[in-house]
């Protein structure tokens, strides 16, 4: 099972320079899959870091805007090496990060 995170709606990742993180998945009509915290089945984009090092991903943004790059701002937490993680596209705009990503 992997880890999850509710966002806003995105699909722009804006990175920064000699990160090794990557989109690895986008599920835009999620129907009958995965469920937020909530059991609710929002849209989702899954991140992994393929670097050898963790990297924070405080201020790393996602948005479905390019006027608005920054629309969805990541909070302060460390995303290991070889982890993945999951935003949920929920418009809920939480930002309860799992204690570790899976």
């Amino acid at each position: 099972m992997r880890c999850l995170l509710a966002a806003a709606w995105a699909f722009v990742f804006t990175a920064r320079a000699g990160a090794a993180l990557h989109i690895t998945e986008i599920v835009g009509s999620n129907t009958a899959g995965v469920t937020d915290e909530d059991g609710a089945h929002a849209d989702w984009i899954e991140i992994h870091n393929a670097g050898t090092a963790a990297v924070n991903l405080l201020d790393w943004s996602l948005t479905d805007d390019p006027l608005r790059p920054a629309k969805w701002r990541f909070p302060a937490y460390s995303l290991e090496p070889d982890a993945y993680l999951v935003v949920f596209a929920s418009q809920k705009n939480k930002t309860n990060l799992p204690p570790r990503a899976c």
